[in-house]
């Protein structure tokens, strides 16, 4: 079969056009139907595919292999039929900002540290580049003040199709070697790259770029990034955010890092006090027990995990032997906390779970996990059950 006419590769703003149906077949969950030419970009150099309608059938995803693509659409089309399509431009278009942005912003990262880009996805919702490098938060800034620079510029991005011999003579960023058909987009004093996607035709069409988090990956950092849209959408929803939690604390936003210090200083210093009056509560409930023979098996509503295990100690210590405490989870389930002076549950507790459906673990004198038994049942099974000693 022919090699598909790539007509993106020609003009990355044009939506519609004309094909001819040269296959279809059937799949699990559709058809793939190839043509003799499209606009469609297909899942390639890190980014998903573009999206749309051929005729009637809704394009899904789009995917190249040995020089053709195949559309895999949602019904089937007529095999030699002349059809036409069209690609979703919105998303199109914040696939081209994003994608230019990050040409400019690895471009930055080889030109100032000498580092390369090993990976890049753009998927539906999020953007993230692989720097090969240790870098800083500083380095970083540095870049994005640098990319957005270049953005306000309103630098061109070039197309070459530069021969073997031409290329020969050229530097530029690929993660592979091509031998044919090299296409590479340049931006002139920021990056010059081989790539094969839809790009803006001018720099300041990408609005800005956002550098977000970053976390160290295979010897380098992955950075989450957002361009033009995306970077608009992502600030609105942050506004959004950052103005609610200024609202419930009556602070101005500008106040809020501040304010959000003090909160937290409250927060922390309430949350000892509370813990210092659980413990103090488990103390009291424990003086009320009674020395005794048998494995105490108690019962609580209260499910914060500090407050139990305080409970389950000042118990034991004022029963002696072994204390069984569960707090209720749900119903027919109960979160339990085991402790001992003399039990030994590396010994013990694969009997004790399995005749009450538990999972857990622990070993020595403590353990805890979870029953699906009910609390006549918990009961019963520790009144006849006989520990291992340590």
């Amino acid at each position: 079969m022919q090699k598909t006419h790539k007509l993106y590769e020609k003009d990355a703003y044009q939506t519609d056009f004309e094909g001819v149906v040269l296959a279809v077949t059937e799949e699990k969950n559709g058809y793939a139907v190839v043509l003799n030419q499209t606009l469609f970009f297909p899942e390639e150099a890190g980014q998903k595919s573009d999206l749309g309608y051929l005729g009637e059938a809704k394009v899904l995803s789009v995917t190249l292999a040995d020089g053709i693509i195949t559309h895999h659409t949602d019904k089937p089309l007529p095999l030699g039929a002349t059809v036409s399509g069209k690609i979703d431009f919105a998303e199109r278009y914040r696939n081209m900002q994003n994608h230019t942005g990050e040409h400019i912003v690895s471009g930055l990262f080889k030109r100032l540290y000498n580092y390369d880009n090993f990976g890049f996805h753009l998927g539906r919702e999020d953007v993230t580049i692989d720097i090969m490098g240790e870098l800083t938060r500083e380095d970083i800034l540095r870049v994005e003040r640098l990319a957005n620079q270049a953005v306000y510029d309103n630098l061109p991005v070039l197309l070459h199709y530069p021969t073997p011999e031409e290329a020969a003579g050229l530097s530029y960023r690929s993660k592979i070697e091509i031998k044919e058909d090299l296409r590479l987009v340049e931006i002139p004093d920021i990056d010059l790259c081989a790539c094969c996607a839809p790009h803006v035709k001018r720099t300041g069409e990408i609005g800005v770029i956002k550098l977000l988090d970053f976390i160290r990956y295979k010897g380098g950092v992955r950075i989450h990034m957002h361009c033009g849209t995306d970077a608009l959408r992502d600030y609105h929803a942050r506004y959004e955010a950052v103005a609610h939690i200024a609202q419930a604390l009556s602070l101005k936003q500008s106040e809020l890092a501040e304010g959000f210090d003090r909160f937290y200083r409250s927060y922390e210093e309430r949350g000892a006090e509370i813990a210092a009056l659980k413990a103090a509560l488990a103390k009291e409930k424990a003086a009320h027990i009674a020395k005794g023979d048998e494995i105490l098996c108690l019962f609580e509503k209260e499910n914060d995990p500090v407050f139990l295990r305080e409970y389950a100690l000042c118990a034991m210590e004022s029963h002696g032997g072994t204390v069984c405490l569960c707090a209720k989870k749900e119903e027919g389930v109960y979160a339990y906390i085991l402790v001992s002076e003399d039990m030994d549950f590396k010994a013990d507790l694969p009997r004790i779970n399995g005749a009450l459906s538990g999972r857990g673990g622990g070993r020595g004198t403590s353990a805890q996990g979870q029953f699906a038994a009910t609390e006549e049942e918990i009961s019963a099974f520790f009144a006849s059950f006989t520990p291992t000693k340590k």
